[in-house]
């Protein structure tokens, strides 16, 4: 009640500021609930051939399309099709596809985001968080020649292709590429591709001879599920272990499951590398509903 006040020149600049700072806090809220219905990159490119705020025509293209293509493809198998040709899916193009909101210098940066409210999010829908946390997890671990082939496997053939494209297309330009990436929480993941150790990491795809993916749906205990690591764990009837990634809605959803049985619709890669022969990963892409007992 302002009234108490009284009209003293005191109570009008105690209301001044009231009201100050609730505009501060209005636009503030306002600020975090932007930030939080977006996924945020910044891909800094640099290297000699790069200058302060200016890059060639021919090494933009062919940062931002490998960039995107792999993208692309680790959405498309996220969405449910390990094909090795044909066209992507519109959903998996709608969903890994960013948006150029600006540049910076040093030595070139571009800044990408993808607002939340163009694309629904239903039970069933796919966020972007989950193909950039896939995305992510290779490039981080694309200097472990075993850790990459576990990383990459599970996305197919033709991810492994375009992967090695885009980092050739680096190494044959000298580039190279920081990449930081805040999600709709703030959570923050940063990666510095350096084109030294480029020839190393096309060395491990080269090696990479085959990827056979197959779909399998087995019954089995759910014994663990990791949501930090985007990590699972079954134990079949025979008492077998599988261990392997699943995306986050889909841990989400079965965490309330550990220690029964669940209908496990699962993706099994299996490559052979001459570099660190034959591996096998496991992918929980859902689970399929109990069948009724009459």
């Amino acid at each position: 009640n302002f009234s108490a006040l009284g009209s003293s020149e005191m109570a009008v600049c105690q209301i001044a500021e009231m009201r100050r700072r609730l505009n501060e806090l209005i636009n503030e809220k306002k600020r975090m609930e932007d930030a939080q219905a977006r996924e945020l990159i910044t891909l800094r490119a640099y290297g000699d051939t790069i200058g302060r705020g200016k890059i060639s025509n021919r090494v933009l293209i062919a940062v931002l399309s490998g960039f995107q293509t792999v993208m692309d493809d680790i959405s498309n198998v996220l969405v449910g099709t390990n094909a090795a040709r044909g066209q992507l899916k519109d959903y998996a193009k709608e969903i890994s596809n960013f948006e150029i909101c600006g540049i910076f210098e040093g030595s070139f940066g571009i800044c990408m985001e993808k607002n939340y409210h163009q694309v629904e999010i239903t039970n069933e829908s796919l966020r972007t968080n989950d193909i950039l946390q896939e995305f992510f997890s290779v490039l981080e671990n694309s200097t472990d020649s075993e850790r990459l082939i576990d990383k990459i496997s599970p996305y197919g053939q033709r991810t492994v292709k375009q992967y090695r494209q885009w980092l050739k297309q680096l190494n044959d330009e000298s580039v190279n590429i920081e990449l930081n990436w805040v999600n709709e929480v703030s959570e923050k993941r940063a990666v510095d591709i350096k084109y030294s150790a480029l020839p190393d990491i096309i060395y491990t795809l080269d090696s990479i001879s085959e990827i056979q993916n197959e779909n399998i749906i087995i019954t089995a205990m759910l014994t663990g599920v990791n949501i930090r690591k985007n990590a699972f764990e079954l134990k079949t009837e025979e008492n077998v272990i599988i261990k392997g990634k699943s995306r986050l809605e889909t841990l989400i959803k079965i965490s309330e499951k550990i220690g029964t049985n669940i209908n496990a619709v699962l993706v099994k890669s299996i490559s052979k590398s001459s570099v660190c022969g034959v591996k096998e990963t496991w992918f929980l892409a859902d689970i399929a509903e109990q069948k009724k007992q009459d």
